[in-house]
């Protein structure tokens, strides 16, 4: 089993505690953080002296998103400006792509902008898969809602909410191309069925949503832990969300999520 905890933590140097408090709660083997500043040398110490002395900070000072783990075999392949992305073999012998990302903030950006931004992620994807293979995993801050072309479209992220269609029909067409299709188990955090509505909240428009996503190919759905997925609210005995069911403003403006495949 391998757990998965991100949280875009909007540059909140008050945070540290919470943030191992949350390594620890979740159980997590990797840790992704968004929008981390320059306090992830303290955060390091933190998490190796409070949670697990195996603890490493894999990537660089400079990175778009910081990732702590204690899996010894994770390494490496790739930087971008909005991505790491890191190889991880399983017993099987085969080789997980697991990509932790932040893309562009989705506040003031044009569509026409947001659709280029998604395509030329994608595009990136899929040539690290030409190296690395396709059991791919993709996790972090996509500000995308599940629903936007950006995500849905087969010539960009072609993330679907069906397990089932993804696995029966792992391509689609468009224009006389192929596209491997993404599973996006997401989709089940829209609405308030299972707990806060989405991972933030926007003031302007009064409502929550799902900007942090984890797609899966359909190779590794077998593997991944549905009920697992969850949008975290609380934090040892700290609510990030209110009563009135908006986040405090004394924590970021996104929520952790978190989840784990059976690896």
């Amino acid at each position: 089993m391998i757990r998965f905890t991100f949280w875009n933590i909007e540059t909140r140097s008050d945070i540290a505690d919470a943030l191992a408090e949350l390594a620890i709660e979740t159980q997590c083997d990797v840790l992704i953080t968004a929008e981390t500043g320059g306090v992830h040398v303290d955060f390091d110490n933190l998490l190796r002296s409070a949670y697990d002395p195996n603890f490493r900070l894999a990537t660089s000072a400079g990175s778009k998103v910081h990732v702590w783990t204690r899996l010894k075999l994770l390494r490496p392949v790739a930087h971008d400006a909005w991505f790491e992305a890191f190889s991880f073999p399983e017993k099987s012998g085969h080789k997980l792509l697991l990509i932790f990302a932040h893309l562009p903030s989705k506040a003031g950006r044009s569509p026409e902008r947001e659709w280029d931004h998604a395509k030329e992620f994608a595009v990136a994807v899929r040539k690290l898969e030409r190296t690395h293979g396709t059991r791919t995993l993709v996790f972090g801050d996509l500000n995308l809602f599940p629903y936007d072309p950006g995500a849905r479209a087969p010539e960009a992220l072609n993330a679907i909410a069906s397990q089932r269609m993804a696995i029966a029909s792992p391509t689609r067409r468009s224009r006389y191309k192929s596209y491997d299709v993404f599973y996006n188990p997401t989709w089940n955090l829209l609405g308030d069925a299972f707990g806060t509505p989405g991972t933030f909240f926007w003031d302007d428009t009064r409502d929550w949503y799902v900007l942090d996503q984890v797609l899966v190919r359909p190779l590794l759905i077998p593997q991944f832990q549905l009920r697992s997925l969850r949008v975290v609210s609380t934090i040892g005995t700290s609510d990030l969300v209110n009563s009135d069911g908006r986040p405090s403003k004394n924590w970021p403006d996104h929520l952790p999520l978190t989840f784990h495949m059976d690896i």
